[in-house]
């Protein structure tokens, strides 16, 4: 299976990116700033090709302050 993950740095989709590595999966992580093997530009349009399962866990860490309104909108 080949997965794609935003945010895939952050705590839980490294964790995912580890579990499915070890499942012998194929992992592309997008990046803003790529400097892995596995790692890719997020402006990068052919990541997604062949791809079975895309996980977006990228935005606003949910362990970074008050669950405020202004924090749910970002």
């Amino acid at each position: 299976m080949k997965a794609v993950i935003a945010g895939g740095t952050g705590f839980l989709g490294s964790a995912l990116a580890a579990s499915l590595r070890a499942d012998s999966h194929h992992v592309s992580i997008i990046s803003r700033h790529p400097h892995g093997p596995d790692q890719v530009a997020w402006s990068d349009p052919s990541v997604f090709e062949g791809a079975d399962v895309v996980v977006n866990l990228a935005g606003t860490s949910l362990d970074s302050g008050r669950w405020t309104e202004a924090r749910k909108a970002a």
